[in-house]
């Protein structure tokens, strides 16, 4: 997958950038440390570190706007422990306060997605608790709400041709 790039920001595998694994790791585990309570912070890193992959499922990219790490985001077999019937899933976007509203966010997305579409999947899903309008902007469709982590959840999908509909320009 070639690097996606603007003015100020460039997509890689996380993998390409051994030094930033922790920190996104952690990223990670305090942003949602309450969806996987049977993990701590040194277990997750682990389990984390163990999983990532160059390209595909299992995949996790980052972002760097100017050489700084500024943002995150993974492409999961499971994610969702009570819809195991589906899969592939864009799963732990996360962008630091300072890099948000930067259209990071955005970007990694579509690197997901370009990444399912490579494998190739017909469908990709996520779910939110509170973000369906910000992925519904970018191509994705409510499939249902569910109730997890004492939370309504919105589960969304998105197929490969959303992609071609919603491309970013180069």
């Amino acid at each position: 997958m070639e690097e996606e790039t603007n003015a100020h920001l460039t997509i890689d595998p996380l993998l390409d950038h051994l030094e930033h694994i922790p920190e996104v790791a952690c990223w990670i585990w305090k942003e949602w440390q309450q969806l996987i309570p049977h993990e701590d912070a040194s277990s997750f890193n682990n389990a984390f570190r163990k999983r990532l992959r160059p390209s595909g499922v299992g995949t996790t990219v980052a972002a760097f706007w100017d050489g700084n790490l500024a943002g995150a985001a993974s492409l999961l077999a499971e994610d969702l422990p009570t819809r195991p019937d589906l899969t592939p899933w864009l799963a732990e976007v996360y962008v630091p306060p300072r890099f948000r509203h930067r259209g990071v966010g955005r970007r990694l997305v579509f690197r997901i997605m370009e990444e399912a579409a490579a494998i190739p999947v017909s469908r990709l899903y996520l779910y939110t608790p509170d973000r369906e309008t910000f992925y519904t902007h970018l191509g994705w469709t409510l499939l249902e709400r569910v109730p997890y982590a004492g939370r309504s959840q919105s589960v969304m999908q998105v197929t490969p041709s959303a992609l071609l509909l919603h491309r970013l320009p180069v």
